[in-house]
């Protein structure tokens, strides 16, 4: 079994990013943490980099560590094989959402399904759309997509309006009644969206490349 104090190491892409953290000794061990603490709560398609982003929140507490989490597949409901996903990171931190990057395998916009998330020595089932956590999300859920120039929700209707937020809380683009608003001139970085449907309204983030 190993263990580590006082660090925590992240790598994607290539890059390698250390940080310093307070949080003790961290076992790489059986996982403690039960599948019930997990929840899928966004999937975005990137077809540009042919990644799909996605948020995993865990519901522990910031104590609460797990080691080397990755989603290692995702599959339909026709048992088709979307994606398929490596290591990315050493550990998420609890009450925290992460954002996970599996490669796009086979394209399906409208993808409901199960995600395979591993961390520790375990393997969690993961519906999506998530009805866990107390928090559920509607059966036609519709899927983010990113090219070059746009955002775009596919979904066989409009939004009635769509917001995009940077992180600072500024509101840097809208749109009304349509599916799709424009990132042209948009600098790289996390940005949060919101959208409304009827009496739907979701939000979430979305890397902008």
């Amino acid at each position: 079994m190993l263990y580590f104090s006082d660090m925590k190491i992240f790598f994607n892409t290539g890059s390698l990013i250390i940080v310093f953290l307070l949080t003790g000794l961290v076992s790489f061990g059986q996982s403690n943490f039960g599948c019930d603490l997990f929840c899928v709560t966004n999937v975005t398609l990137n077809t540009t980099e042919e990644l799909w982003y996605v948020d995993i929140v865990f519901d522990g507490v910031e104590t609460d560590f797990i080691n080397y989490p990755y989603v290692s597949q995702m599959v339909n409901t026709n048992g088709e094989i979307v994606a398929i996903g490596s290591m990315e990171y050493f550990g998420q931190i609890g009450g925290t959402t992460t954002t996970y990057h599996p490669a796009l395998n086979i394209y399906d916009p409208n993808f409901q399904g199960t995600i395979y998330f591993v961390y520790d020595s375990d393997t969690c089932a993961l519906s999506y759309p998530c009805q866990s956590l107390g928090v559920q999300y509607g059966e036609h859920f519709p899927v983010l997509m990113q090219t070059e120039n746009e955002l775009f929700w596919n979904t066989t209707q409009n939004l009635d309006r769509i917001e995009l937020f940077s992180v600072a809380g500024e509101r840097v683009a809208a749109q009304m009644n349509n599916s799709r608003i424009s990132i042209i001139g948009l600098t790289s970085g996390i940005y949060v969206y919101q959208y409304f449907m009827g009496s739907e309204r979701n939000s979430g983030r979305v890397w902008i490349r």
